[in-house]
């Protein structure tokens, strides 16, 4: 039996960002993304680990590559940031 004082949160945090689970059935398939939210990227990098898999299962040559550009810092935010 597993309990979640098993778990290492400190591990899980630092070695695990993103994740996806697949079940369902072929009439309805259910797809559910995890994500680690203390990195910005790893939403984007869970949606897109999601399509990657799904069109390497229909495609196997070829892949997506998603890409995160960052707003820039407002003057308020810097400062903020900076204290």
């Amino acid at each position: 039996m597993w309990f979640q004082s098993d778990i290492d949160l400190h591990r899980v945090r630092q070695h695990y960002i993103v994740g996806a689970t697949f079940g369902g059935n072929e009439t309805a398939p259910t797809i559910t993304g995890w994500f680690n939210n203390l990195p910005y990227h790893s939403i984007p990098l869970a949606v897109g680990t999601i399509y990657n898999a799904l069109l390497k299962y229909y495609n196997n040559s070829t892949s997506i590559t998603v890409v995160n550009h960052p707003l820039p810092f407002s003057d308020e935010s810097m400062v903020t940031k900076l204290l």
